[in-house]
């Protein structure tokens, strides 16, 4: 589940830390099968919790530019949308309340635009919201689930005056290019979405 505001850190960094003393306490306690059965759910779950901590220091502490590169390059779902446009909200470093006045929408209105379990999203209010954050999206119709091609052209006040334009597919490469985040080179797993490698062009 993706972590979208500071109490949402917190509450995961200490749920984080409960798992790891209950691994080791286990660990401790039984042995064999026995211990498995209540060690590899825990492990399951710590190394979601790290993943989602991870990603969400990852869009608050980067640039825009850099932080969005794993959102945009990853095809997504119109039913999931919510989840795309939190964490575009999270890279431009704006809370729900700030977007929310920025748009002139209530903030628990906000809110249920980005939940997973929220399906009423219209056209007009996904594209209101992500030109807010200065993303346009351009949808590509697919006959599976897997979208085939999304297209997006990117322009953030910050970046100044240049429009940076990024196309991805839904066949990513495998390779992960670090050199841009060395500060996550021993992280990999988490962020094999993350492809800094794409081209900008700016015009």
């Amino acid at each position: 589940m993706i972590i979208k505001n500071e109490a949402q850190l917190a509450s995961a960094r200490k749920r984080l830390s409960q798992v790891i003393k209950s691994i080791e306490q286990y660990r401790n306690q039984y042995s064999g099968i026995e211990r498995g059965l209540f060690v590899l759910p825990l492990i399951d779950e710590k190394d979601e919790l790290k993943s989602d901590i991870e990603e969400y220091m990852f869009l608050k502490n980067h640039a825009f530019k850099d932080a969005i590169q794993g959102p945009l390059q990853k095809p997504q779902l119109i039913d999931n949308i919510g989840e795309l446009l939190a964490k575009l909200r999270i890279a431009s470093k704006l809370t729900q309340s700030e977007l929310a006045d920025q748009l002139g929408w209530d903030q628990s209105n906000l809110s249920r635009f980005e939940s997973e379990n929220y399906s009423s999203q219209t056209i007009v209010k996904v594209v209101e919201f992500a030109s807010a954050l200065g993303v346009f999206l351009y949808v590509t119709p697919s006959l599976t689930e897997r979208t085939v091609d999304v297209r997006y052209k990117v322009f953030h006040p910050e970046r100044g005056k240049g429009k940076h334009i990024t196309t991805a597919t839904d066949e990513p490469s495998d390779e992960f290019n670090t050199e841009s985040f060395p500060e996550i080179e021993k992280e990999l797993e988490p962020f094999t979405e993350i492809q800094p490698t794409s081209e900008y062009i700016t015009v």
